[in-house]
C-alpha cells in the first residue's frame, strides 16, 4: 500500500480527561450516555470514536454500522 492514511487517536488514559471537559464521563459511568447514531448505551469498553464540531460532540459506539455512518458524515 503506497497511500498514507492519517488516523487521529486518543490514548485510553486521556479519553476520560477529554470527556470530562464535556461533562460526559459521569454519564458514561452511570449508563446515561447513548451512541449518537444507534442510541445504544455507551460504556468505556464500547466507545469507538468521537467527533467535535463547533463545540458539539458526537460520540459513537463500536458497532460496525455506526463506525461506517460516523466516518461518512
Amino acid at each position: 500500500m503506497n497511500k498514507k492514511i492519517e488516523i487521529p487517536a486518543i490514548h485510553d488514559n486521556d479519553l476520560r480527561t477529554i470527556l470530562d471537559e464535556y461533562g460526559l464521563s459521569k454519564k458514561i459511568d452511570t449508563g446515561l450516555l447513548k451512541c449518537t447514531i444507534c442510541e445504544n448505551i455507551l460504556t468505556w469498553d464500547n466507545i469507538a470514536g468521537l467527533k467535535v464540531i463547533n463545540d458539539t460532540i458526537d460520540i459513537f459506539c463500536d458497532d460496525p454500522n455506526c463506525i461506517e455512518i460516523a466516518t461518512n458524515k
